[in-house]
């Protein structure tokens, strides 16, 4: 029976080292984070390539309609900022 304990008292020990040496460091936890990626931001610019006109169209039964095409813009994109992470602060468990 001794022969059998020896080996599991040992683990056992071997196991429970590692958490009891960062206990007995001193060392305090002051908080919990969690790494999060920001993305890149833009700033973006409409600038205006056609105004919005109005334009008679002639169809094949006779009719004639009156059409309105709206305004065609281009987005511009600047970037900002570069993407980053940032250590959010969580709950600990």
């Amino acid at each position: 029976m001794k022969n059998f304990l020896a080996p599991l008292v040992a683990i056992s020990f071997v196991i429970a080292a590692p958490a009891s040496a960062a206990d007995e460091s001193g060392a305090t936890r002051l908080g919990c984070y969690q790494e999060v990626k920001v993305p890149a931001q833009y700033s973006v610019k409409r600038v205006k390539i056609r105004d919005e006109y109005r334009q008679y169209i002639k169809r094949t039964n006779c009719r004639i309609d009156l059409m309105e095409f709206l305004a065609v813009y281009r987005e511009d994109k600047t970037k900002v900022a570069e993407a980053h992470t940032v250590m959010r602060e969580i709950v600990c468990n």
